[in-house]
């Protein structure tokens, strides 16, 4: 009887675990500010912020409105925002800028 018990708690715990994971797996986030487009996809507004250079967890991306060149890292979830510097200590500023 011992046995059958263990047994029955194994499968319950397995298949618990198993559908915990695929709920875990099912949460990554949505990238509503995909950089390859002009559009917010969330808000349908314009974006400030364009690709230059993309990788696996980090980008580099220059701010539309200022020229700005940032690097774009995937921390924890979410995207944070680290300018770029020259040499003396100003901004580096996207030659191509619109």
């Amino acid at each position: 009887m011992m046995k059958k018990t263990t047994i029955k708690k194994l499968v319950i715990s397995s298949v618990v675990g198993g559908l915990l994971l695929a709920c875990l797996c099912g949460c990554g986030a949505v990238e509503y500010n995909d950089l390859n487009s002009d559009t917010n996809l969330l808000t349908g507004s314009k974006k400030r912020f364009s690709l230059i250079e993309d990788w696996t967890t980090t980008d580099i991306v220059y701010d539309k409105e200022t020229g700005v060149e940032y690097i774009r890292s995937l921390v924890d979830g979410g995207w944070v925002y680290t300018v770029l510097l020259n040499a003396d200590g100003t901004p580096v500023v996207y030659e191509g800028a619109e």
